[in-house]
């Protein structure tokens, strides 16, 4: 994939959903896809950081239900942005959750899902905090958070996709 061609300038984390690969470039998160021949169409921004590169570096994404989670490694956040297609079918990206920033030392990763021996349940996400870079013995980040989430997104009664779906609606479109 070309940088030129696709205005690709520091890319670092890659995840793959579907059709649909998403990346952390910058302060960016870009969405794209393949086509049936191999060849990269339709790269798009999802989401900007309203902070200026270099004191905003997404590092870590995590796509759920068409939108994507990240971690901010200088900010210290985690965002989730959505994607909703209006009745017009252009797509919106409105920003669902955010930490308040340096609520993580460097967030560096993320993961998802039950860890039942460890007491980690489908109503949080894994967090790698970093720290300081080159630096591995301080308590400042150098750990794995398990961090609350404010739903279950395994919540058994609930179609998650379209809670989702509805929220974003609602941050466009209004209640």
């Amino acid at each position: 994939i070309s940088p030129l061609d696709h205005d690709i300038h520091s890319p670092n984390g890659i995840r793959a959903q579907g059709d649909f690969f998403y990346f952390s470039d910058e302060n960016k998160v870009k969405r794209g896809r393949f086509d049936e021949a191999g060849h990269v169409q339709d790269i798009i921004t999802m989401w900007t950081s309203q902070i200026a590169y270099p004191l905003s570096l997404l590092d870590d994404i995590m796509p759920y239900c068409g939108g994507v989670g990240m971690t901010d490694y200088i900010t210290g956040q985690l965002h989730y942005v959505a994607s909703y297609t209006d009745q017009n079918n252009v797509e919106h990206f409105p920003t669902l959750y955010s930490t308040l920033p340096f609520a993580y030392a460097n967030p560096s990763s993320l993961a998802y899902g039950a860890i039942p021996e460890l007491g980690i349940d489908t109503a949080q996400i894994l967090v790698t905090e970093k720290g300081n870079l080159l630096e591995s013995t301080s308590t400042y980040g150098n750990k794995l958070v398990a961090s609350p989430l404010s739903l279950d997104l395994e919540d058994p009664s609930v179609d998650m996709c379209q809670f989702i779906n509805d929220q974003a609606r609602e941050a466009v479109e209004g209640s």
